[in-house]
């Protein structure tokens, strides 16, 4: 609450573990500071529906969240020794690709081999995955009606949000990264139409 007395541009919070951190960060956030935090969820819609459980009111949840985002770092393939692999369409329709042969077309899938420079390991160095929700009228509304993240998740795919799987499997199309890493890190979501 003191930092408030200095009049500061931007707070940051290092994380919101309870209620009344959340209080006074909303309570900045409303009084026009741009308050930037971290909560561990497992993805962008369970920031919202966090907040809402700490107890933080609905309508402070609505009127000061802009947006959140999540994010996980998966390996990246090493250069030096990773080699030209394969993914099953099959693989990428139970993931709800809606066009997999489209999608194979033009990719550069990878596979981890496993050399000096990586230790044998395949991978060398991390990038991350990434998932950003906008707050949206409609988002502000479910929030208000306590919907769960289900729903928040859907709404938030409809107006644009793009899941951490779908990001994923850029990378992987790219040759970033393997499927299998992005699935290690991306609990196996669907895109849910987010393609």
């Amino acid at each position: 609450r003191a930092i408030l007395r200095h009049d500061p541009d931007i707070i940051l919070v290092g994380e919101i573990r309870d209620v009344e951190t959340a209080e006074i960060a909303a309570q900045a956030a409303l009084t026009g500071h741009l308050v930037l935090s971290t909560l561990h969820t497992n993805d962008a819609p369970s920031s919202l529906t966090r907040l809402l459980d700490m107890g933080l009111a609905d309508y402070l949840v609505s009127a000061t969240l802009n947006g959140a985002a999540a994010q996980r770092l998966v390996r990246r393939l090493c250069p030096a020794c990773s080699r030209p692999g394969t993914i099953e369409p099959e693989m990428l329709a139970r993931l709800g690709v809606p066009d997999p042969e489209s999608w194979l077309s033009g990719a550069d899938v990878r596979r981890a081999v496993g050399c000096t420079q990586c230790h044998q390991t395949g991978y060398r160095g991390r990038t991350a995955i990434l998932e950003i929700l906008e707050m949206t009228d409609a988002i502000r509304r479910l929030l208000v009606e306590h919907a769960d993240t289900r729903t928040i998740r859907e709404r938030a795919t409809r107006d644009g949000m793009r899941s951490l799987l779908l990001d994923g499997l850029d990378k992987v199309r790219a040759g970033v990264t393997t499927l299998e890493e992005v699935l290690r890190v991306a609990h196996g979501g669907s895109i849910a139409g987010g393609m």
